[in-house]
Parts: C-alpha cells; sequence; structure tokens
C-alpha cells in the first residue's frame, strides 16, 4: 500500500515537472515571437518618439535621433521600419 501511494507521488511529480517545463517552452516561444517584439519595443518606444517634423531640414536629425534610440533599445533592424511607422 505504501509503495502505492510512493509511485503514484512519484508519477504526480514526474507530470508536473514535464507540464512545467512545457509551459516554460511556450512562454519562450511566445516572447521570441515577431508580434510580441514589436508590441514590447513599439511601447517603449511610444513616449520617446515624437511625429516626424513636416520640414526637409528637421527630417534628417528625426532620423538620427531614432536611430540613437534604436540602438540605445537594442531593436532589430528587421523591426526598425514597422516601429517608424506609425510616427
Amino acid at each position: 500500500m505504501e509503495e502505492r501511494r510512493w509511485q503514484e507521488q512519484k508519477e504526480f511529480e514526474e507530470r508536473k515537472w514535464r507540464e512545467e517545463l512545457e509551459l516554460k517552452k511556450n512562454e519562450q516561444k511566445y516572447r521570441q515571437s515577431t508580434a510580441v517584439k514589436v508590441k514590447t519595443r513599439g511601447d517603449a518606444l511610444r513616449n520617446l518618439i515624437c511625429k516626424m517634423p513636416n520640414k526637409s531640414i528637421e527630417v534628417v536629425s528625426w532620423f538620427m535621433s531614432v536611430e540613437k534610440l534604436f540602438h540605445r533599445l537594442k531593436v532589430p533592424e528587421e523591426l526598425q521600419a514597422v516601429l517608424v511607422r506609425p510616427y
């Protein structure tokens, strides 16, 4: 009887461990998805970037400041165009 309880406890713990491992893998995949990366970095940039100016002389300095922000926040190049589009 005691042996059976011990075996059930062991199986339960192994199942729980496998489920937790699977959840961690799924969470990691979710965090690495492009949509989550765009959302996370977009939220970070929302209060840092102002709208692009209309005057052509000011546009160059605006792009330079945006590039510096991207560099500081380590935004991957493949996401930069998507993140600048709303501004």
